[in-house]
C-alpha cells in the first residue's frame, strides 16, 4: 500500500518558495565553485591578457603586410633599397581614395615582365589580389593596381643607366664518397639546373648512368683522378691512368688531378693539351703556380675561386654560396669548388634558383676556361 506522505512535511514544502530556492542553490553553486578555482589557482599560470581592440585607424602597416613585405622581396631580385620609393596615403584614382604608392626603378637587365609577375606572386601571398595592370611609355614602364590590406599601386619605370650588382658563376663538384647511395646522390645532383661541372672517378659506379644523365641535363664532365699524397705514382703510371681514364669517359671537356706535385702537374697539363681538355686549377698554396704552368704549356685552364663546402653543413655551404656570387660582382666571374655531399646538394637546390633571380648567371666550364 502507497503510504501517505505526512502532514508537516507537504506543508513546509508548499510554504516554500521557489525563488527562494534558486537563490539558495545559485549560492551554494557559487561557494562551491570559489572554494575549488581557489584550490588550483597556485597550479594554473596566468593567461595572457587579450590586446585591446584598435579604435582608431592605424597608419603604419602592420607586421607582414604587402607595404613591408616588398622591400624584402625585391632584395632577393638583386634591387637596393635606394631604387624602392613607398609613400603612404596617396590619391588613387581607381580605389576611390587614398592607399600606398610604391614606385621601382627596374635595372635594364631586369625585364619588366618578370617583376610584374614576381609582384604578382608577392601580392598574392600576403592575401590580396590584382585588379589591373597596365604598360605605358613604348614598353617602358608598368602600373600595376592591386587590392592586400589596402589599395596598393606599383609603378614600375625601366631606368636604362642601372644594371643589377651580379655576374658570372660557375661550379664544379668532384664525385666523393662510397657506398651504395653514391649513384643517387650523383642523379640528384644531375638534376639540378645545368650547367654545372661534374667531376667523376673513371672507376665510379654506375659511370655510364651519371655520363647518359649529365649530357642528357646539360651538364660537362671532367675526368677526377685523386693522388694519393703519401704515396703519389711516377710520372709513367700517372700517365696510363689518365689515358685509361680518358677512354672510359671520352665525354669528358677537361681534367681534375689534385696533387702539389709539380712533376705530375706537368704531366697532367701534357696529357690536357694531347687531348685538348681544359686544366683545373685549384690555387691552393704550393711550391709552384699551377696556373702560370698551365699558361706556359698552352693549355686552357679553369682557376678555383672558392671552395663551398670545406665546412660539410648545408648552411655553411649557402653562405659559401653567397661569398661566392660577392666575387663574382667583384671580379665579374667566379668559380665554385665543391663536393659531391648532401649538404652541397641542399644548398645548390635552394641557392641557386635565388642567385638567378638576383641577376646571376651560371655558366659552363669551357665558358669559364682561358
Amino acid at each position: 500500500m502507497k503510504k501517505t506522505p505526512k502532514r508537516g512535511v507537504r506543508l513546509t514544502r508548499r510554504q516554500s518558495s521557489p525563488a527562494l530556492h534558486l537563490v539558495l542553490t545559485a549560492l551554494v553553486l557559487a561557494a562551491g565553485a570559489g572554494i575549488f578555482f581557489y584550490t588550483q589557482w597556485p597550479l594554473r599560470a596566468p593567461e595572457p591578457a587579450s590586446p585591446p581592440a584598435a579604435v582608431t585607424e592605424d597608419r603604419e602597416a602592420p607586421a607582414g603586410s604587402l607595404y613591408e613585405q616588398v622591400d624584402g622581396a625585391l632584395a632577393e631580385l638583386g634591387l637596393e633599397a635606394g631604387l624602392i620609393r613607398k609613400v603612404r596615403g596617396v590619391s588613387l584614382a581607381l580605389a576611390g581614395g587614398t592607399g600606398d604608392r610604391i614606385a621601382v626603378r627596374v635595372p635594364v637587365d631586369l625585364p619588366l615582365t618578370e617583376l610584374n609577375l614576381y609582384l604578382s606572386r608577392l601580392v598574392e601571398r600576403c592575401g590580396g589580389r590584382v585588379l589591373r595592370a597596365a604598360e605605358g611609355q613604348r614598353g617602358q614602364q608598368v602600373e600595376i593596381y592591386c587590392e592586400a590590406d589596402q589599395p596598393t599601386l606599383f609603378v614600375l619605370q625601366r631606368d636604362h643607366q642601372l644594371r643589377r650588382r651580379a655576374g658570372l658563376i660557375a661550379v664544379l663538384l668532384e664525385e666523393t664518397g662510397e657506398g651504395p647511395g653514391r649513384w643517387r646522390l650523383l642523379e640528384r645532383f644531375c638534376a639540378l639546373r645545368p650547367p654545372l661541372g661534374l667531376a667523376l672517378r673513371p672507376e665510379g659506379e654506375h659511370l655510364g648512368e651519371v655520363l647518359d644523365l649529365a649530357q642528357a641535363r646539360g651538364h660537362q664532365v671532367l675526368v677526377h683522378l685523386p693522388v694519393d699524397p703519401e704515396e703519389p705514382p711516377s710520372a709513367e703510371a700517372l700517365r696510363q691512368q689518365l689515358r685509361l681514364a680518358f677512354k672510359r669517359v671520352p665525354e669528358a671537356v677537361g681534367v681534375d688531378v689534385p696533387t702539389a706535385d709539380s712533376l705530375l702537374t706537368a704531366e697532367v697539363l701534357r696529357e690536357a693539351r694531347r687531348n685538348e681538355l681544359l686544366f683545373v686549377d685549384r690555387a691552393t698554396a704550393l711550391d709552384f703556380e699551377a696556373g702560370e704552368m698551365a699558361k706556359g704549356a698552352r693549355v686552357r685552364a679553369v682557376h678555383r675561386d672558392l671552395f663551398i663546402d670545406e665546412v660539410d653543413n648545408r648552411s655553411a655551404v649557402e653562405k659559401k654560396l653567397w661569398e661566392l656570387a660577392e666575387l663574382a660582382a667583384q671580379q665579374g666571374q667566379a668559380l665554385g669548388l665543391g663536393r659531391s655531399r648532401e649538404s652541397t646538394l641542399l644548398a645548390l637546390e635552394a641557392m641557386l634558383p635565388r642567385l638567378e633571380a638576383r641577376g646571376f648567371r651560371l655558366i659552363s666550364l669551357s665558358q669559364l676556361a682561358h
